[in-house]
């Protein structure tokens, strides 16, 4: 947008600005009068339009982004004092306002690590100066494939203010973070999470990330108590992962003298593999987070085969154990099984025939629709592979659905997309292949219909219920099986 301005324009601005400055008995005109006149002489329509536009351009020029100095004599907090200095060594530009972005090799460079050491203590102290926009997330687990953190910051007032602030915690930025850090281990009983090995662990990656790693010994501590007396695998799971985590990352989070982690690494195994067996009454709202638990797993029993810290023999005789449990009353224990299945044939710890076995004794045995098909959903999460590569299972699953009746399909029809949904589209493509080179085709065709209404559908299932059930009165329904034949 173009705003045109004459010298006529100007003359009247500077003008205006200056009676307003006489009338409010000032000395000359002020900031205030200056935009009072702009707004009354520059803009030719709306405020809220035009308006907008030029008074954002007359901030930014009034506004500037130098930053300015107090005076030596007025002092500056010791806190303070330690980010400038810290900043500076890190060669952080803090001589304006502008966003400015940086790129640190935290595997390769010492220098670059301590600088993603400063931002990440900033972080934790709630200090508005840097976020990271991308780079490896060693407490969640993600982004583990790059090799660079690559951040964006800026100076603000609210970053001196935050420090300020943060002042209470101490003088430097290190002492701070520790402080608070300890402040933030002693809530963990206050937020419920006091015996949460997981919370324990994801505690000390933190700390690492902030180069902390002189003052962990409380939390290396608080883990080896918390993880032994660990009451949910879900936890305890979790726990070792992160463990696993921060032993496989200890080049860049320089965990090398922290000499505890394989020990508790082992520990959060074993504690995993003697709650196993209690999954087979596993609480139904608990169920999704175990799935995913079984799922990550795989992480701990693949370090297992590659080394001789874990004992890969003791996972495999507990989940033996929970299989032949043979738990059918509880409403859960389909599931579980099938997801210890899943794992157990993805080892080749079970063979075809014994998985053949355990789908159709689910599927056809089990009058409860939400049992049958729950030990399907177990088996496509740890090993969703098998619904697309294992033929046999295709082929056992599509006799079984078949041989259901309308009713017992829409009863079982939720169940099936819970079952279904952790595929990706590519994955489903692919299962969709499987089905229709069962029935001679290369593809299903056209699944969704968008043409047709919820009404038209609605309609139509009515009018089919009533076919059939005219024709099961007439004694006729093997008209139905006939034509299907054909």
């Amino acid at each position: 947008m173009q705003i045109a301005l004459s010298t006529a324009d100007e003359i009247a601005a500077l003008q205006q600005a200056q009676l307003l400055a006489s009338l409010r008995g000032h000395s000359g005109p002020t900031r205030e009068d200056l935009l009072d006149g702009v707004r009354s002489c520059f803009v030719k329509g709306s405020m809220d339009a035009e308006g907008t536009v030029l008074m954002s351009l007359v901030g930014h020029v009034l506004t500037g982004k130098e930053i300015g100095d107090v005076p030596a004599s007025a002092g500056v907090p010791p806190i303070v004092a330690s980010f400038r200095k810290e900043a500076g060594r890190a060669r952080l530009d803090i001589k304006d306002s502008v966003k400015k972005r940086v790129s640190l090799e935290i595997y390769r460079r010492e220098n670059h690590r301590r600088t993603s050491r400063f931002l990440h203590c900033l972080n934790f102290l709630q200090v508005p100066f840097a976020g990271m926009v991308a780079g490896p997330d060693f407490v969640r687990g993600t982004g583990l494939e790059r090799i660079h953190e690559h951040w964006q910051y800026a100076w603000s007032p609210m970053t001196e203010g935050a420090l300020v602030e943060a002042a209470v915690y101490g003088s430097t930025i290190e002492e701070a973070s520790t402080n608070r850090l300890r402040e933030a281990i002693g809530r963990l009983d206050e937020e419920g999470k006091g015996r949460s090995a997981n919370a324990a662990v994801s505690m000390l990656i933190l700390a690492c990330r902030m180069g902390l790693h002189r003052h962990t010994s409380q939390l290396l501590s608080l883990i080896a108590a918390r993880v032994v007396e660990e009451p949910s695998f879900v936890e305890a799971v979790g726990a070792g992962n992160q463990l696993l985590l921060l032993w496989q990352s200890r080049e860049p989070l320089e965990a090398h003298s922290l000499k505890e982690v394989p020990v508790l690494l082992r520990a959060a195994y074993q504690r995993s593999c003697y709650l196993l067996p209690g999954l087979a009454q596993c609480p139904e709202e608990e169920l999704s987070l175990t799935l995913d638990s079984l799922a990550s797993i795989r992480e701990l029993l693949v370090a297992a085969q590659a080394n001789e810290l874990l004992d890969e023999e003791l996972f495999w005789e507990a989940a033996g154990r929970l299989l032949a449990a043979q738990n059918h009353s509880h409403p859960s224990y389909g599931t579980i099984s099938g997801a210890i299945a899943g794992l157990m044939f993805s080892a080749g710890r079970i063979d075809q025939s014994r998985l053949d076995e355990l789908v159709v004794g689910y599927l056809r045995g089990i009058s409860d629709s939400q049992k049958r098909v729950g030990f399907l959903r177990g088996l496509l999460k740890t090993c969703r592979e098998a619904a697309w590569q294992n033929l046999q299972l295709v082929q056992s699953l599509d006799e079984i659905i078949t041989a259901w009746d309308e009713k017992e399909f829409i009863a079982a029809l939720p169940s099936l997309r819970l079952a279904l949904a952790d595929l990706t589209p590519r994955e489903t493509d692919k299962v969709a292949s499987r089905v229709a080179g069962l029935y001679g085709q290369v593809q299903l065709g056209e699944l969704v219909r968008y043409q047709i209404t919820e009404n038209e559908m609605e309609f139509n299932r009515r009018l089919t219920q009533l076919v059939l059930e005219t024709l099961s009165a007439d004694g006729l329904t093997h008209w139905i099986e006939l034509e299907g034949n054909e």
